[in-house]
């Protein structure tokens, strides 16, 4: 299984920015790390990485993961 295999969100690389700063909310902090990781050694995009580093900083700093839309559903840890 590659390592897209096992990301959180599906079709991950596949997402426009809006869909997933909205998907991203239900979240936990592992799994925004493992969507971090994988891109910054895969496309590296400076907005994905911002949306993914500002929503890690608000778990960090006591938000919780909620339900972000229709769809915003994180596949099931493995």
């Amino acid at each position: 299984m590659s390592a897209h295999d096992e990301l959180p969100l599906a079709d991950y690389d596949h997402l426009p920015l809006s869909s997933l700063q909205h998907r991203v909310r239900a979240l936990t902090e592992e799994q925004l790390r493992q969507l971090l990781e994988y891109e910054r050694s895969h496309a590296d995009r400076l907005p994905v990485v911002e949306v993914l580093m500002a929503r890690l900083c608000g778990l960090e700093g006591g938000a919780t993961p909620s339900p972000g839309g229709a769809g915003a559903e994180p596949l099931p840890e493995r």
